[in-house]
């Protein structure tokens, strides 16, 4: 299942503070028919694998519905997404009772508080804020950074000495672009005011190599926009301080043991492949 738009390193020799991907696995995905590797965002630990104390009653489950590809309202009103999917997914792995709805942003942490709910499964940035008060799980995605270039680019690696002095592209005041000026100061630096303007600038050749977050550019390449014009450089890249935002489920304090279950219920989806499964078929290609 594909969208026309998505609003919303292990491979790289630069130094430790730049974490790589997670040890990955192999699965067998759909993107055209080839096997990508998804990464282990959770560290599964299959020696630890096993099921919490059993939860009673119904379980109500909340999701953005207007966070898209991870949760919206598809245009017949049904609820869709990967995070929808991974709720349901988990909630049957760990054979518990569950109703997954959505409501605007806003009001999840509302319903949460008021008990309306007892799981929030995205739209929620894990901070210090939101620890203090809610139970979250482990980490079920972590946004990623990827280099494009054009098709042809004599580029074959986005390491720092062979992008000194290259026009690199990114979004100005964002994190991603504290990532850039961070590590890729020797390039010819071009923050730009928006993803747009940045996509044209690297199509019609303005800039040399661009960077962003990875999941944004897969939907653009493979989209009309880019008029087949570019690819990604290099794998993946993980920086948790700067643009790596996690994304988790959410509970009451008072239900730790549902999202105890749900968390055991997510290392099970990851082993078994279903979690890559779920993802493929809401990409357009694989991000990682």
């Amino acid at each position: 299942m594909w969208f026309q738009s998505f609003a919303t390193l292990q491979r790289l020799n630069l130094t430790l503070l730049i974490l790589p991907l997670v040890a990955t696995t192999t699965f067998s995905t759909s993107w055209g028919e080839t096997t990508s590797n998804f990464p282990s965002f959770r560290h599964v630990d299959a020696t630890t694998l096993g099921s919490p104390a059993a939860v009673t009653g119904k379980i109500v489950i909340l999701a953005d519905d207007d966070f898209a590809p991870w949760s919206f309202r598809a245009a017949d009103g049904s609820l869709q997404g990967i995070s929808v999917e991974l709720a349901a997914a988990a909630c049957k792995e760990a054979g518990l009772d569950c109703t997954v709805s959505a409501k605007p942003f806003s009001e999840l942490v509302p319903a949460l508080r008021g008990g309306e709910a007892q799981v929030v499964v995205s739209g929620l940035r894990p901070d210090a804020a939101l620890l203090s008060e809610f139970r979250l799980s482990k980490p079920y995605f972590r946004s990623l950074g990827r280099f494009v270039v054009r098709e042809g680019s004599s580029l074959s690696t986005p390491d720092i000495r062979t992008l000194a002095g290259k026009r690199l592209g990114f979004i100005g005041n964002t994190s991603h672009a504290r990532f850039i000026e961070t590590y890729y100061s020797r390039s010819a630096l071009t923050p730009f005011t928006s993803t747009a303007e940045m996509q044209d600038a690297l199509r019609t050749g303005q800039i040399d190599v661009a960077f962003g977050d990875a999941m944004q550019w897969a939907f653009w390449l493979n989209g009309t926009d880019a008029r087949s014009c570019c690819a990604f450089l290099g794998k993946a890249f993980i920086h948790r301080t700067t643009f790596s935002r996690s994304l988790v489920f959410v509970g009451a304090k008072d239900k730790t043991a549902v999202i105890d279950l749900l968390d055991a219920a997510l290392d099970q989806l990851d082993s078994k492949a279903v979690t890559a499964t779920i993802f493929s078929r809401y990409l357009p290609s694989s991000i990682w």
